[in-house]
């Protein structure tokens, strides 16, 4: 099953487009096109538009999922997730509640052994919040084959 999903209006103009100018990824004046093509325009496939949108939205864009997927019937209507959990499993893997802070690729003499992943911060929130709520037995990944 396919679901496509995209952020609400309000999330978008409000927040996403006033960093995007604050750091001069986009003109003053622009203004937000889901459709546009035109780089004065802010369109959703723009990558400095989605990287701002994963790195500074990530709880606001999940939490709009979860509705969504509730709506859909995808996941329980009562569902929550421990928005204060993941913060912390976060921080702990990130190295942060250790002293560790900037190192991303292993985290010495702890509990973890992190690779270079390309899994953004609304995706780590977004798989959380999935295997929090839905509970599965196994989770399974593998690496892409070129």
């Amino acid at each position: 099953m396919a679901i496509t999903f995209r952020a609400d209006k309000n999330q978008i103009t409000n927040k996403v487009l006033k960093i995007m100018k604050n750091r001069g990824f986009v003109d003053i004046c622009a203004y937000f096109d889901r459709d546009s093509t035109v780089r004065k325009q802010v369109a959703y496939s723009d990558w400095d538009f989605m990287g701002c949108l994963s790195k500074f939205c990530d709880l606001e864009s999940v939490d709009y999922a979860v509705e969504m997927l509730k709506n859909i019937k995808v996941i329980d209507n009562n569902a929550i997730y421990n928005k204060r959990e993941f913060e912390y499993l976060r921080k702990e893997v990130k190295g942060i509640n250790s002293g560790l802070q900037g190192r991303s690729s292993s985290f010495e003499g702890g509990k973890f052994k992190i690779p270079w992943t390309t899994i953004s911060p609304m995706m780590e929130r977004i798989l959380y919040m999935l295997s929090s709520v839905r509970k599965p037995k196994v989770i399974a990944g593998r690496y892409p084959i070129y």
